[in-house]
């Protein structure tokens, strides 16, 4: 900029939130005030110089006040990175004066050459002689870092009340010097989720994490989403750390899975950390209120197989959709006429072993019976086979059911052979007591008692205790009864 006054002329420009940077001349790379024979008074108020050069001298400011007048004002003013290859690489004064207040000058007085005015910074109020701690000038940004001494040390009086970019001034107490006014990163962090409320048990929900900065300088910030212990995330933590620029907004998702009980309010807080705040933000999803579906599926093996051999039932309960976690409870098995149940265990599988299903055809099915967060549900499985056994073991002294005498007269083959499980009378005779009428025998069968005192069949003084439609040999047996033990169907007979 050329400042000319000179032939009697006046030139007494105010100059106000200007920066002068990487300009270049012989002298006075900057601003050139020249007032040969006239007068040039330039005000400048939070003015930047940056990195001008002259070859000569004057690297940010020549006053050339030849047979004229020449006085530079300066307040608010830095004079930073600027030289001159000769002399003066801040001002030169040649018959010119400056005057300077509330400024940074590099150098201080050294900074200043000519022949006038070369105490101009220590006879100034408020000046100072240290780095302006711009944040990068090698890319032009001038603006003040952090802990800069042109911050809050300037004067508000006859000082704008805005900088170069609009922003008000002062920010703080005290207007700063150059012509940015310095603003702290303004960090702020929002937190959203989805879904707000029906989230499934053990579903999905996905968090996103806005961090911003509106300030005018960039910040190094720590940011942490640290999740419960009901939640499924990688190593259960989001967690970044870096630089945010200016003007800049930085958006981070991820999703967790939760295992909280169905209708539970979740809330999560993330938290952020920079150089001068730190802040934080929360987002609340409700757990859904209607239990998470399931689904069974069941299985039987071996299939077909033998009365009384072991049959192993399994049910597998498994969430239906989105949802996930492990069912917890139990399973109901029914398998023809018999019914039992099976805890399930940590990964929803419920086993049994029986050795009690009769001979037949038996539809399986299992029903789960659901828990406080997942839905019952129920599936029926391939038929299980029983076949009838050669050798049958009497393990009871039920009238009915598995194990009984009477259900051996059933689920033993044609010429099989019906025994007693030794434990049954190891504690000495036993006696089996018909209530459901006289056994009836429709197949040559073989009942062998382990003595005749031992196990003792009772009609109950109501019925015959067999009615043989075919023929049986009882041996080591006794048929206690004052009617007849036994009735003959058809076929023939013999006990003992």
């Amino acid at each position: 900029m050329f400042n000319s006054g000179a032939s009697g002329g006046a030139s007494s420009p105010t100059l106000t939130n200007v920066i002068f940077s990487r300009n270049y001349c012989w002298t006075g790379a900057a601003i050139a005030n020249a007032a040969a024979n006239g007068t040039a008074n330039p005000t400048l108020t939070n003015v930047t110089f940056s990195q001008n050069w002259a070859d000569d001298r004057g690297g940010a400011i020549l006053n050339s006040g030849i047979n004229g007048v020449i006085t530079s004002t300066l307040k608010n003013v830095i004079l930073w990175g600027n030289t001159a290859a000769r002399i003066g690489p801040q001002i030169y004064n040649e018959q010119g004066l400056s005057v300077i207040d509330y400024s940074i000058v590099q150098g201080g007085d050294s900074g200043i050459a000519g022949n006038n005015g070369l105490t101009a910074f220590s006879d100034g109020t408020g000046n100072l002689n240290a780095d302006p701690l711009f944040v990068n000038p090698a890319s032009d940004n001038l603006n003040l870092q952090w802990g800069s001494p042109a911050i809050n040390t300037g004067t508000t009086t006859g000082a704008p009340s805005t900088d170069i970019r609009g922003t008000p001034r002062p920010v703080q107490v005290i207007t700063d010097m150059g012509a940015y006014e310095f603003s702290e990163p303004k960090l702020g962090l929002a937190k959203q989720v989805t879904p707000t409320t029906g989230a499934l048990y053990g579903g999905v929900v996905t968090y996103t994490l806005i961090l911003s900065n509106t300030g005018t300088i960039s910040d190094t910030t720590l940011l942490t989403d640290t999740l419960p212990a009901q939640a499924t995330a990688v190593n259960n933590e989001v967690r970044w750390h870096g630089t945010i620029t200016d003007s800049t907004t930085l958006t981070f998702t991820f999703t967790a899975s939760y295992t909280w009980d169905r209708g539970a309010q979740i809330t999560n807080t993330a938290l952020f950390s920079g150089s001068m705040q730190a802040g934080s933000a929360a987002a609340t999803f409700t757990q859904s209120v209607t239990p998470a579906s399931t689904a069974v599926a069941v299985t039987a093996a071996p299939n077909p197989t033998v009365v009384q051999n072991a049959v192993t039932f399994t049910a597998t309960v498994s969430p239906v959709g989105s949802g996930g976690g492990v069912p917890t409870g139990y399973v109901t098995f029914t398998v023809g006429a018999n019914v039992f149940t099976a805890t399930l265990d940590a990964n929803g599988v419920a086993t049994t072993q029986r050795t009690d299903v009769v001979v037949g055809n038996h539809a399986v099915s299992a029903t789960y019976a659901g828990d406080n967060n997942f839905a019952t549900s129920s599936n029926t499985g391939a038929n299980q086979v029983v076949n009838c056994t050669s050798a049958y073991v009497i393990n009871n002294t039920a009238d009915a059911g598995a194990g009984s005498l009477r259900q051996a007269l059933t689920d033993a083959c044609e010429s099989g052979t019906v025994t007693f499980d030794p434990a049954l009378t190891a504690g000495g005779p036993v006696t089996i007591t018909l209530t459901g009428g006289w056994l009836f025998v429709d197949k040559s069968i073989t009942v062998a008692g382990p003595d005749a005192d031992l196990v003792r069949v009772s009609g109950n003084d109501a019925s015959t205790v067999f009615a043989v439609g075919y023929g049986v040999n009882c041996n080591n047996l006794r048929l206690d009864d004052p009617r007849r033990a036994l009735q003959f169907k058809a076929g023939m007979a013999a006990a003992a």
